[in-house]
C-alpha cells in the first residue's frame, strides 16, 4: 500500500486558503470556490464534492494539477480547503488521514474515504484519503 507522504503538507496549505462560496447543486453535491489570501495574486479555484451512500467523497478541482491527472488523484490542497469549509458549515470538525488505521485510532464518529474520481465505488488503497469527523 503507497501511503500519502504529502498529507500533513497539504493539510497545512488548505488550512491557508479560504472558502468564498459553498453552493448545494443536489442532495451530496456541492459546489465551492476556494481562494488565497494573497493580496498581491488573487486566484480562485472550483471544487466539486459529492457525497456517494457508502462514506466515499469524490472531487475535482480545476486547478492544473488535478486537470492533468484526468480524475487519477485523491485531492488537492483545494478540495481538502473545501472540505474543511464544508465541515464547518455543518458544525463538523474534520481530520485527514492517510490510513485507516490512523484515522480510528482519532475514535471518530464517523470515518470517510476520499477516492479518485475514476472510482468511487472501488475501495484503491493507493488513492484513499481517509476523513475522520466529530461533531464540532
Amino acid at each position: 500500500m503507497r501511503i500519502i507522504k504529502n498529507l500533513p503538507r497539504l493539510s497545512q496549505k488548505a488550512s491557508m486558503l479560504r472558502i468564498v462560496r459553498i453552493e448545494c447543486i443536489s442532495n451530496g453535491n456541492y459546489r465551492i470556490t476556494v481562494q488565497n489570501n494573497s493580496e498581491i495574486k488573487r486566484h480562485s479555484w472550483l471544487t466539486n464534492i459529492t457525497f456517494h451512500p457508502n462514506n466515499t467523497i469524490t472531487a475535482t478541482c480545476n486547478c492544473d494539477w488535478h486537470t492533468r491527472s484526468k480524475g487519477h488523484v485523491v485531492g488537492c490542497s483545494h478540495i481538502m480547503a473545501a472540505l474543511y469549509g464544508l465541515g464547518r458549515q455543518q458544525q463538523r470538525k474534520i481530520s485527514f488521514f492517510a490510513t485507516n488505521d490512523e484515522a480510528k485510532a482519532q475514535n471518530p464518529e464517523k470515518i470517510l474515504r476520499l477516492v479518485a474520481e475514476c472510482s468511487p465505488y472501488v475501495h484503491s488503497p493507493n488513492a484513499t484519503i481517509y476523513i475522520a469527523t466529530w461533531a464540532a
